[in-house]
């Protein structure tokens, strides 16, 4: 039987998360490329992982629910959970990732109504 210690467990969730924080990075560059510009690739991932840490304090830890706050982020301009009506939301009670789930898609409803006025 193959024994997995924990010391090597925490350096494969390391590389993991360094390599969630990559992809984040990739898919932002590629998504959001006007609205972070001006960003050189050390102070995105700097944010990736500044985002995550914010997140994670909020109860948002899945991969998915990270890119929702991070996409939250950058569609907002910063620090849309400091917002009281969005603060209260993601103090609810309510799983952190449903609320924010919720949260984006009412934002993105919002952008396709705008742009359809437009």
């Amino acid at each position: 039987m193959l024994t997995i210690r924990q010391s090597q467990m925490d350096v494969l969730d390391e590389q993991a998360l360094e390599d969630f924080f990559r992809r984040a990075c990739a898919f932002l560059r590629e998504y959001a490329r006007d609205d972070l510009a001006r960003l050189d690739d050390q102070r995105l991932l700097a944010g990736v992982r500044g985002a995550h840490s914010i997140a994670a304090g909020y109860g948002v830890t899945s991969e998915q629910g990270v890119m929702m706050w991070i996409c939250l982020q950058v569609m907002t301009g910063g620090r849309f959970y400091e917002i009281p009506a969005v603060a209260e939301l993601l103090k609810s009670g309510r799983p952190a990732e449903d609320s924010l789930r919720d949260l984006y898609d009412r934002l993105i409803a919002a952008e396709s109504r705008a742009g359809a006025s437009r």
